[in-house]
């Protein structure tokens, strides 16, 4: 399986482009609890994690770091983001999913950002106001 940010061998201009979106789900964790934490911040992992929430592998570099944000109310299945989210690297690696973490750097939602644009190089991974959507528990 290929990720937004690596081609398939012999592939041109197969990078997935700004902008993304994405449709998280709730940890097993979250859906117990039925409630999302009042502080959440979006990370990037090079890896998806199981329903728990274990075992993603979160981004390691000089230039990157978690993005705080606020979950407002969509409708009745759904949350969102209600600004846009950018993370600036300079070079982007692997990203297999994004996660919405809590104070206590545990994982209440996940899911693989997606683009409908393709390009020759991978440049930003940029997400637009309400492209992030979380399932409501």
């Amino acid at each position: 399986m290929y990720d937004a940010f690596t081609p398939p061998p012999g592939a041109r201009g197969a990078f997935m482009i700004a902008p993304f979106s994405c449709v998280m789900a709730p940890t097993k964790r979250v859906i117990s609890r039925k409630a999302y934490s009042a502080y959440l911040s979006l990370g990037l992992l090079s890896n998806t994690p199981d329903t728990d929430g274990e075992g993603g592998v979160e981004l390691v570099a000089d230039d990157y770091q978690r993005q705080t944000v606020q979950l407002i109310s969509k409708d009745s299945k759904t949350f969102a983001v209600a600004h846009k989210v950018a993370f600036a690297l300079l070079a982007l690696p692997a990203i297999k999913c994004l996660a919405a973490f809590n104070e206590a750097n545990e994982v209440e939602a996940y899911g693989v950002p997606v683009s409908i644009r393709t390009g020759p190089t991978a440049a930003q991974l940029m997400f637009a106001a309400h492209a992030i959507v979380v399932r409501a528990i």
